[in-house]
């Protein structure tokens, strides 16, 4: 297989700790078994490395996410995507983005009705695990073509079912 043939199934997001490239250091983060590794590429060098830590923002098909500068992580939480075509809440399409645009309200009635089907799925399971409670976490895939009232009314419906802590979801530069 030709390394032209291979895609990535991600973008890496920093955590804590730096990836490493060198000999011993691989040999570091190989003997991590119980911990997640990811495999990195430096572009400016030109050599593939290890880290432990991080996340692996796996874009929803045909979605082009927007880059930033910015450096910030985020912890796996549920994922809302609107691509030009559809709004997606949790893998389930949710209403079309067109209805999105086309709203005069800033609630949308079918975005609000998925996310307090998953907000009340993340109840029933706390009730079940001590461990475990809805936290309003909520990432926002949204193509970079995707114009910010449309964004502007999504994000307002989150809120109004608890989903307080957005976060948008960016390639970093």
């Amino acid at each position: 297989m030709k390394s032209s043939e291979l895609t990535s199934v991600g973008h890496w997001r920093p955590g804590a700790v730096p990836p490493v490239f060198e000999g011993s250091d691989l040999s570091n983060v190989i003997a991590q078994v119980r911990e997640p590794v990811h495999v990195v590429r430096d572009a400016h060098r030109n050599r593939i490395g290890l880290v432990v830590g991080g996340s692996v923002v796996t874009p929803f098909p045909g979605v082009d996410l927007p880059t930033s500068s910015s450096t910030g992580s985020f912890r796996e939480s549920p994922v809302l995507v609107v691509t030009k075509e559809q709004v997606v809440v949790d893998g389930a399409a949710a209403c079309t983005t067109a209805e999105v645009e086309a709203a005069t309200r800033l609630k949308i009635d079918a975005v609000e009705a998925a996310l307090a089907e998953l907000r009340a799925r993340s109840d029933r399971l706390s009730e079940k695990s001590a461990n475990r409670r809805f936290e309003g976490k909520l990432i926002v895939q949204a193509d970079e073509t995707i114009p910010f009232h449309v964004l502007q009314k999504i994000m307002y419906t989150s809120q109004t079912v608890g989903f307080y802590d957005i976060t948008l979801a960016v390639i970093q530069k």
